[in-house]
């Protein structure tokens, strides 16, 4: 590569180093640009480089030293970049034999978060594709940040929140419909409010199916499932949540027996692809009771005192067992197959 004395160090570094690579500096007085020998237009939508836009000020193709290669793809790159991207050589080294040790030359997915595309992830391809004349990697799939209640979760700020923390007050399926509510590569602000939305969809889906214990859900494939839809237009949940919803009203609304059993297994099967709604609902909605208030036992006597006071018409009895189990957390719903409890979320 041509050599500028500004960054004449660091090209010589960098070029010694990846010279088996191909991959290459080409260096003008006042511009570098790194060469990844990205193949871009089978990676565009998930590739490494096709994540990084390219300036519009794009050189023309130097020679290249080990010739043979058409599909050559540059990054412009100051010189706090050139540093980078040799600092990272030896790390992507190793995660590349590791790779090719357990996984093969080509495996499907890689994942990370979006600040390693560059220079880690595009380190990583630019050496392998080289490396193996062939793709490396099929879909690269990058996250954003997750924040905490609209700050970066980090130990210094003292934000950060463990999962087993937050187990303690909230069931795992809440966590993870509250982590699925964004698509991942879009920033997720994890707060309190989120969790609490969670729990409140998730009660709505459970609360939908409780009525129909009874019913056999329909046999359905998960992919047949509105679900499995969504996730397959790159791993949309948010679409997905929103299927869920939409299979829950139904069954809300269903009363033939075969409109519920299809409702139900949209939900229980498109639920089961997103980890969620593997629980029976009397035991979602009754969890926890008993540790910090009445057992079921209690609740259930109390329920039938209110059933007796109400067909005495002694309403303000009645009124009077709502408002304790509500100030101990429990919550009572009348319908026409009864009244139902549940534990506040």
């Amino acid at each position: 590569p041509k050599r500028d004395a500004s960054t004449a160090d660091e090209c010589c570094a960098l070029c010694s180093t990846v010279e088996s690579c191909k991959a290459f500096l080409w260096v003008k007085p006042t511009t570098c640009w790194l060469k990844t020998a990205a193949q871009g237009a089978r990676h565009d939508p998930g590739c490494v480089a096709g994540a990084v836009h390219m300036s519009p000020a794009s050189p023309p193709a130097p020679p290249h030293p080990a010739g043979g290669i058409s599909f050559a793809e540059y990054k412009r790159v100051t010189k706090r970049d050139i540093g980078s991207v040799v600092k990272e050589m030896p790390s992507t080294r190793q995660i590349v034999e590791m790779a090719k040790a357990l996984l093969g030359d080509v495996f499907d997915i890689h994942g990370g978060g979006r600040d390693l595309i560059f220079p880690h992830h595009e380190n990583e391809r630019a050496q392998s594709c080289c490396a193996h004349d062939d793709d490396f990697v099929r879909y690269w799939m990058h996250n954003a940040y997750v924040d905490m209640d609209g700050e970066k979760m980090s130990k210094s700020l003292g934000n950060v929140r463990t999962v087993r923390e937050l187990g303690e007050r909230y069931p795992g399926e809440v966590l993870r419909f509250a982590l699925l509510t964004a698509h991942y590569r879009s920033p997720l602000n994890f707060s309190l409010a989120v969790l609490e939305s969670a729990q409140d969809a998730l009660d709505a889906f459970y609360g939908a199916l409780r009525p129909h214990a009874a019913i056999s859900p329909t046999d359905l494939k998960p992919v047949s499932t509105q679900v499995y839809g969504a996730l397959l237009d790159d791993i949309n949940t948010p679409e997905a949540i929103a299927a869920l919803h939409a299979a829950a009203k139904r069954l809300n609304k269903a009363v033939d027996p075969t409109a519920i059993a299809d409702a139900k297994a949209e939900l229980l099967v498109g639920g089961a692809l997103l980890g969620l709604l593997s629980e029976d609902p009397e035991a979602w909605f009754q969890r926890g009771v008993g540790q910090e208030g009445p057992s079921a036992e209690a609740i259930d006597a109390l329920i039938e005192e209110r059933l007796m006071a109400r067909s005495n018409r002694d309403f303000d009895r009645a009124d009077e067992i709502r408002q304790t189990l509500e100030a101990q957390g429990v919550l009572l719903e009348d319908g026409p197959d009864g009244t139902q409890w549940r534990r506040r979320g």
